[in-house]
């Protein structure tokens, strides 16, 4: 009798201690603990923890109490749900534990892993033998499974009594309730983590940001807090189609971010009916039933796993409606981390947090509304000055290109046919602005009739592309009015946004001075060059700009061309300098060192971008080029300028052409460009040569004097290069 007492208080302290175990180490430990405590108090040798893995629906070994061989053959194993049914069926059930003796289950043909000790079947009235088998279920407070205790090689050899089965009923028990104790508490504690999260980022979100930046934090808290590794937001455009505005987990360019999800879709897989707790969760094939049809399927989720609780391709979506109740848009989250179907809980707090960010994107729209009429034109709806110079600000393109445009006498159409036509007329060309620009480009009203486009990653040359089309759709569009419109456009390109506005300006200048209905491109020497011949009383500005015109769209043609006319500017200009030629036949010399290959525009790209030497064909097409720019800038009233660039392939000793005039008969001007241009063809590579150094340049100039070369231009020009730095002018 004392040793049964002594036997059942040991059993009573094991369960004392299985609770002390439970509250104060983690479950891995505890588990371990417990079933070591089980073996040693219940007799034993052999105790394996299988706990319930819900996103799997199998029942893992986590603990196992026992020898090498035991814990080698069943530790870490996993054996689905449904192979438990067999075995823990109410046939064996024997006083709450279910007995399955030796001969009632054949053991291998299932998925359960198992182990049978190598010792013979006990001894005594009632023997264990190595195939029985001993379980035991843990459930939670509502009789939903939580694992089963497994026991085996009782130390007495004997199978349990009904007592013993008894106590072990109750350890099991006790088991479960600690483990459904922890696992409330580990629940609990993401639950307070994941509301923690959500309220830091509700309260960030009505602090002034943008609608992009609100949806943003919502993705990122979500992800953050609930476990999803994809989150995703969607907003209702004109057309009547959803699409994504912001993502997680999500890869930029791939198919959920690209569809277009029609209304009608979204209503009927959001309707009242199917939501809970203000979320909808639907499995696959209940999608594939409502959803109509054109729905795009574009993702299928990763993170599945295995039984009723698990995740398998569901749908979870958020619905968003405004003030007013209409759905403006919806969250949708995916993969999520533990595998699981979604708790009431987190349903909650997803709502919860759905509803804070529907206030925020609210309030985000509302401050955008202002600040966008803050930024936009009340007339035409284009960007005003202040956006253009935040975007010009705010921009990190490479490259930039800037037009300047302004419809020419304007005042007229206000004075013939009344405001309200010049308005509509206003309207009109803005609209023909946003037909001819990118989605990337922006379009500005700056003022009156006064219009900016912003091309960022374009150059020059594109921009000019772009102005002559505006000019020829702006005669177009408006030939109806008596008597039409116009446009000038002014054009510059480059790296500093902030220098960009200016210089378009003064371009802009430049090309209503000159005529109107023409676009300029902004080149520092020839801005300066039409602008000083404007001012001249009488000059011949409208002609001038012309010529420029065609020099500019040669430099855009091949840059190389360009930047050798600039610098033949820039040396004729010092070297007239150095010969003490008054400051008035400086400035010419200085045009016609920058027009002096305007006659190029007559030659072939061909023989311009040739990669080799040309040949003798070519040559004589490219010879002609002196002679046709000369006809071009007598055509512009600058009759000294076209003498001068006719002659400056000519030699002092009358080998030159066209006219192989002599020394004597060969303007100054035209033997200083015939020096500069040939200083600088030489220092300037070429795709079939390389280019020479200062030094050789300097003494291939010397070894011509007097034969090609007037001897005092090139003292004068060697002198000028001689004493100082390379000029800015001159390209790199």
């Amino acid at each position: 009798m004392e040793g049964v007492e002594a036997g059942a208080v040991r059993q009573l302290q094991a369960l004392l201690r299985i609770g002390q175990v439970a509250r104060g180490a983690s479950r891995e430990d505890a588990l371990a603990a417990i079933a070591a405590i089980l073996g040693e108090s219940l007799g034993f040798a052999t105790v394996a923890v299988n706990l319930y893995r819900p996103a799997w629906d199998d029942l893992p070994v986590v603990a196992v109490h026992g020898s090498a061989a035991a814990r080698a053959a069943i530790e870490h194993t996993a054996t689905p749900r449904s192979s438990w049914e067999g075995l823990l069926d109410d046939r064996h059930l024997n006083r709450g534990a279910y007995d399955l003796r030796h001969g009632e289950h054949e053991w291998g043909l299932d998925d359960v892993a198992t182990y049978v000790p190598p010792a013979g079947a006990g001894t005594g009235p009632d023997p264990w033998h190595p195939d029985d088998a001993l379980f035991v279920t843990m459930t939670d407070s509502r009789g939903a499974l939580l694992g089963v205790l497994s026991v085996d090689e009782p130390v007495s050899g004997c199978r349990p009594t009904d007592t013993e089965l008894d106590i072990l009923v109750a350890a099991a028990a006790y088991v479960g309730a600690a483990v459904e104790q922890v696992q409330a508490s580990e629940a609990n504690g993401r639950l307070r983590a994941a509301t923690r999260t959500l309220l830091e980022v509700s309260s960030t979100l009505n602090s002034g940001r943008s609608t992009q930046e609100v949806l943003s934090e919502v993705c990122q808290g979500i992800r953050r807090a609930l476990g999803f590794e994809i989150v995703a937001t969607y907003l209702l455009d004109r057309d009547g189609f959803f699409r994504a505005r912001s993502s997680v987990g999500h890869t930029t360019g791939t198919g959920p971010l690209e569809a277009a999800y029609p209304r009608a879709a979204i209503e009927a897989l959001t309707a009242p009916e199917l939501q809970k707790e203000g979320c909808v969760l639907l499995d696959g094939p209940t999608v594939e039933r409502l959803a109509p049809e054109g729905t795009p399927r574009t993702y299928r989720s990763t993170m599945n796993g295995e039984g009723p609780r698990a995740w398998r391709n569901h749908w979870l979506m958020v619905p968003l409606t405004n003030e007013a109740g209409t759905l403006t848009g919806i969250i949708g989250a995916d993969d999520p981390s533990d595998r699981l179907l979604p708790t009431r809980a987190r349903l909650q707090a997803l709502r919860l947090f759905a509803d804070q960010a529907m206030s925020a994107l609210e309030a985000a729209g509302r401050l955008e509304r202002m600040r966008e009429l803050a930024e936009r034109d009340p007339l035409t709806a284009l960007a005003n000055r202040r956006a253009l110079e935040a975007f010009l600000a705010g921009s990190d393109a490479d490259e930039m290109a800037l037009l300047v445009c302004d419809l020419d006498h304007f005042k007229r159409i206000n004075d013939q046919l009344g405001h309200d036509a010049g308005d509509e007329t206003l309207v009109a060309f803005a609209r023909l602005l946003e037909r001819l620009v990118r989605t990337s480009d922006l379009a500005v009203r700056l003022g009156g009739e006064e219009f900016a486009l912003v091309l960022p990653g374009a150059d020059a040359a594109t921009g000019l592309a772009l102005a002559q089309e505006l000019l020829r759709a702006t005669r177009e569009s408006f030939s109806r009015l008596p008597h039409g419109l116009t446009v000038s456009v002014g054009i510059a390109a480059g790296t500093q946004p902030t220098n960009l506005l200016r210089e378009a300006d003064r371009a802009l200048s430049v090309a209503k001075r000159s005529g109107r209905d023409r676009a300029v491109v902004h080149h520092a020497e020839t801005i300066d060059a039409l602008l000083a011949e404007l001012t001249v009383p009488g000059g011949s500005g409208d002609q001038l700009g012309a010529v420029l015109l065609l020099a500019e769209t040669l430099d855009l043609r091949d840059d190389a061309t360009a930047r050798h006319s600039r610098t033949v500017g820039g040396y004729a200009e010092l070297t007239g300098r150095r010969l003490e030629l008054d400051p008035q036949r400086v400035e010419r010399l200085r045009i016609a060192g920058v027009l002096h290959d305007v006659g190029k525009v007559g030659i072939s790209d061909a023989i311009l971008r040739k990669p080799s030497q040309l040949d003798a064909a070519e040559w004589s097409e490219m010879r002609r080029h002196p002679e046709l720019g000369a006809r071009i800038l007598a055509n512009a009233g600058l009759a000294d300028v076209a003498a001068w660039v006719l002659a400056h392939h000519e030699r002092l000793d009358g080998g030159g052409y066209p006219s192989g005039l002599p020394g004597s008969e060969i303007p100054l001007e035209a033997r200083v460009l015939a020096v500069v241009d040939a200083y600088e063809a030489m220092t300037a590579g070429r795709p079939y040569r390389s280019a020479l150094t200062a030094e050789q340049a300097a003494a291939e100039l010397a070894r011509c004097t007097g034969t090609q070369f007037d001897p005092d231009v090139v003292a004068a020009f060697l002198a000028t290069v001689g004493e100082q730095a390379p000029p800015a002018f001159v390209a790199a």
